[in-house]
């Protein structure tokens, strides 16, 4: 409460609380406790979602890049956290229940608003790399490559090709 009420102080009218549909036994307990705080401290609500792709079926996909990018043996099995229709939003709303339908729909209102605020466009068909020092990456010493975008690309390809040589061969 007391965290909540100084980011409502500090940000004013543009503090949310955030609620999430996704299918984490945390997430569904912690709805309810959520939602009482902003009611209690008067803060509007916002439907977010842990979108780590885009479509629905990209999963494999994701879980391959997360194994690129790490050399922990970590994998990624989330398979909802894709960008969902406001269709599938409410076809999840109705089967998970942990936030009631007018908290749904003013939360989904809310996204909008938040939306209409913005005022940037994301320029498509660029590929973006981390702004760290790539040289300090830990798979530089096997690919000494100058170029940042040579050099992500050329560890990718590595990668992808060690995973699937292990899941297929």
């Amino acid at each position: 409460v007391k965290v909540a009420t100084r980011l409502k102080k500090e940000f004013g009218d543009d503090f949310y609380v955030e609620l999430q549909l996704i299918n984490y036994e945390e997430q569904v307990e912690m709805n309810p406790k959520l939602i009482q705080l902003a009611k209690h401290l008067d803060i509007p609500m916002v439907l977010s979602n842990d979108a780590h792709f885009v479509n629905k079926g990209e999963h494999e996909l994701q879980r391959i890049l997360i194994e690129l990018g790490n050399k922990t043996g970590w994998s990624y099995t989330a398979p909802e956290n894709y960008i969902k229709s406001l269709k599938e939003w409410e076809a999840i709303r109705n089967t998970r229940k942990s936030i009631p339908k007018s908290i749904f729909n003013k939360a989904i209102d809310n996204c909008c608003k938040i939306a209409d605020q913005c005022d940037f466009t994301v320029p498509l068909g660029n590929l973006y790399f981390p702004t760290y020092d790539h040289t300090e990456h830990f798979m530089y010493k096997d690919y000494p490559i100058t170029d940042k975008e040579s050099f992500f690309k050329r560890v990718i390809l590595q990668r992808a090709r060690e995973i699937l040589r292990e899941k297929f061969y």
